[in-house]
């Protein structure tokens, strides 16, 4: 190997870590407000104190699934888009902010135009009347009984309500508590000047935010930097240290949007390792390991980051689960790939870890870090549990993706992989499905004692408790079939395949469908997504099952035979 080969995946890698600095690097909205200040300003919202602009953000992706908007002054942050909504509401109200995408919905707004995908307040109360006919009929019906546009016509309700909130400053607490008394807690603007008029001595935090506000309304930058810079001093000294440098940190987590980069970067390795296979093999798969694992450390920074922000373990609801998997998945590739150094670990790494982070986009109801349930609420359980079992899916899911790419490999190269290649790619799977087994097993177990400890029984049936017994008994049918003889190499990789279609099921399935004690809520888009990646395993299957690859390895062993015997 010459220098060139040995330095390549070096470069590579420098390249690509000063350009996710870059790209992560807190950017400040153009203009002489300090709007980056101001985002780090910690108010309680949704049961948890968290910085402003986790509270822009996080209302406008729920509201536009998007965490910017375009107006016609250009395209705008989260954040500068809520100081309009509090500030200047009738502008505010000329914003696109609602994403509508039923057609149905959108011909009751404008049947003129069924190719607009975002709507304003103005546009949408404009035909109020339309509307709340719609609304008070899909009301009246039981949730269970409502129709799909019934059910988007109350999201679409429930996202109105949430701005105007907003808006009538009902949904955020920004006035901290100033002494240890159990009555001081946060409170809203309205409930702080209630008790002034009552009696009660202003607040200095009050003072401070009627001046940051007013400024911004008068476009005065001047007094207003004054006074966020102010606000924040005088936080200092009324909030915990802890607190406030929370409040910074997740801000900063907030504008770096390391998953995002994280998922590009992860892409990147993937590409790599592809066109590897068509040139300069080995310097190309050695950079795509390196990209991956240095993508890996970062993925686990923000996990770990997330952990610091939320104070709780990495997995507290499913948009934190599949982070993890995600997680989970890339390292046990890169894992495989050190040993084997023939890409397919890396290349499978690269491609479910993106999945898994764009899955986890998908996912994401604005907050992403919420207060947790009573059920939950047991960091002991979360660390063990729910990490554990989450790391099963993780290495199933793996076996499962690696089939995959076997089998499509099988087709692409009409039956030509050699023996090494196809035994050396069973044992991987062997092997995942063998650790998959156990953490499975280990994790319904401890799930169980959980559940003894919560609900006063080990073992109920509930929806979520079979799922996670159909993944162990999965993966204890596809080694039991090994070592009887009852399949081979080509039956080991159909029933990995089927592997993704039981996780799923226990993954998204019971969480998303509206049943049993873990549920968290139908979702429409959950379901024909979780049905579509269903069939998709199906065919897979299929594939795998007609493959070419066993029909030539028998001709060729047949051949083989033949010759040996002459």
């Amino acid at each position: 190997m010459n220098w060139l080969e040995r330095m390549f995946p070096v470069v590579v890698c420098v390249a690509m870590l000063l350009g996710l600095a870059g790209a992560m690097r807190p950017r400040q909205d153009p203009g002489p407000m300090d709007l980056e200040a101001l985002s780090q300003i910690p108010v309680m919202h949704e049961g948890r104190v968290k910085p402003i602009e986790a509270v822009a953000r996080g209302t406008l992706s729920v509201l536009r699934a998007r965490q910017s908007i375009r107006t016609d002054r250009g395209e705008i942050s989260a954040v500068h888009w809520m100081l309009d909504v509090l500030t200047q509401q009738p502008v505010a109200d000329d914003y696109p902010v609602f994403r509508i995408d039923d057609p149905n919905i959108k011909y009751l707004l404008d049947p003129g135009d069924l190719d607009q995908k975002y709507f304003s307040y103005n546009e949408i109360t404009a035909h109020r009347e339309n509307l709340l006919k719609q609304f008070d009929q899909a009301n009246a019906t039981p949730a269970e009984n409502r129709s799909t546009l019934q059910r988007k016509l109350m999201t679409l309700s429930q996202n109105v309500s949430r701005y105007m909130a907003l808006a009538q400053y009902e949904s955020i607490l920004p006035i901290p508590p100033v002494g240890n008394k159990p009555s001081d807690t946060w409170r809203t603007l309205d409930q702080t000047i209630q008790s002034v008029r009552l009696g009660e001595k202003t607040p200095e935090a009050l003072g401070y935010l009627s001046t940051i506000l007013s400024a911004y309304r008068e476009h005065n930058a001047e007094q207003f930097n004054h006074a966020v810079h102010g606000y924040l001093t005088y936080l200092r000294g009324v909030l915990p240290e802890s607190q406030l440098h929370k409040s910074r940190f997740e801000a900063l987590y907030l504008q770096a949007s390391p998953f995002y980069w994280s998922s590009i970067a992860y892409v990147f390795s993937a590409l790599l390792v592809l066109v590897g296979y068509l040139v300069w093999r080995k310097p190309l798969l050695e950079t795509a390991w390196l990209v991956a694992l240095v993508t890996l450390g970062l993925h686990a920074a923000a996990i770990g980051a997330r952990m610091y922000i939320h104070g709780r373990p990495p997995v507290t609801n499913l948009y934190a689960s599949a982070v993890f998997v995600g997680f989970i998945t890339v390292a046990l590739g890169l894992f495989i790939e050190f040993f084997h150094r023939n890409g397919i670990g890396s290349l499978v790494a690269g491609i479910t870890g993106f999945l898994s982070l764009v899955i986890a986009h998908n996912l994401s109801t604005g907050e992403t870090m919420e207060a947790m349930r009573a059920v939950l609420n047991n960091n002991f359980w979360l660390a063990t549990h729910v990490v554990v079992i989450t790391m099963g899916y993780g290495a199933t899911f793996l076996a499962g993706f690696i089939s995959i790419l076997y089998i499509i490999g099988v087709w692409v190269t009409f039956g030509q992989l050699s023996p090494e290649v196809r035994k050396a790619v069973t044992r991987m799977v062997y092997g995942t499905v063998c650790f998959a087994l156990l953490l499975s097993f280990v994790g319904t177990v401890l799930g169980g004692i959980w559940a003894d400890q919560s609900w006063g029984r080990f073992w109920g049936w509930d929806p979520k408790e079979n799922g996670a017994l159909l993944i162990v008994l999965w993966n204890a049918l596809i080694l039991h079939a090994r070592w009887g003889g009852m399949v081979k190499e080509r039956g080991v990789h159909v029933l990995a395949v089927g592997g993704n279609i039981v996780t799923a099921w226990s993954w998204f399935g019971v969480n998303m469908l509206g049943v049993g004690l873990h549920s968290y809520g139908f979702m429409d888009k959950a379901l024909s997504y979780l049905v579509l990646f269903a069939l998709s395993q199906v065919v897979l299957m299929v594939m795998g099952l007609f493959a070419p690859a066993w029909n030539v390895s028998s001709k060729a062993g047949a051949s083989a035979t033949v010759t040996t015997s002459t």
